[in-house]
């Protein structure tokens, strides 16, 4: 825990939700004063969300990209705790926990190939990857440790492609599981 003082007021950062109530119930001493303690807001425990690619019944394939591009998935499903942007394609995490994340890409033309990359701020998590005849695709699913502001996407694999339609093909969710 650390303070600082801001315009008279004594602002408490905590570095674990667990010690918010404890320190609202008992307060904290400040050189030597007592400070009742008031929160400006509790962090969210309630995140998920649930996108696709293309909204309304659109049908496209996007790609092939020289570099590697972060999809932005436009129907959004769910946005429980507003963490997910669908103009940028990036969940940013709201609070300090376990989230698990499920993406799939998928192509139908044959010798396409599809890859979708979870991306952990610039870390690349996981890969879900296809190649070979008629329509394919591939799911992956992984559980990471966020820390509040962390940002996940899904980047589109240099020289692949992902089709989307109104059966919403490619598509990337998450939630919270439980904050730490």
């Amino acid at each position: 825990m650390s303070a600082a003082q801001m315009n008279g007021a004594v602002v408490i950062f905590l570095d674990r939700e667990e010690k918010v109530n404890q320190v609202i119930e008992v307060g904290i001493t400040v050189n030597e004063m007592f400070v009742q303690v008031f929160p400006l807001t509790q962090p969210a425990t309630k995140v998920a969300f649930s996108a696709a690619l293309l909204p309304g019944g659109q049908t496209a394939t996007t790609g092939p990209f020289s570099t590697v591009t972060t999809l932005i998935f436009k129907h959004v499903v769910t946005n429980i705790g507003n963490a997910y942007n669908p103009n940028t394609g990036l969940f940013t995490a709201p609070v300090r926990g376990a989230y698990n994340f499920e993406w799939t890409v998928g192509s139908w033309q044959d010798g396409e190939e599809s890859g979708g990359w979870l991306v952990k701020n610039s870390e690349y998590v996981f890969l879900a990857y296809k190649r070979g005849a008629g329509f394919l695709s591939s799911s992956k699913a992984a559980t990471l440790l966020l820390q509040v502001g962390d940002v996940v996407s899904v980047r589109l694999m240099v020289n692949t492609v992902v089709f989307d339609n109104g059966n919403h093909h490619t598509t990337f969710s998450g939630h919270l599981l439980f904050p730490m």
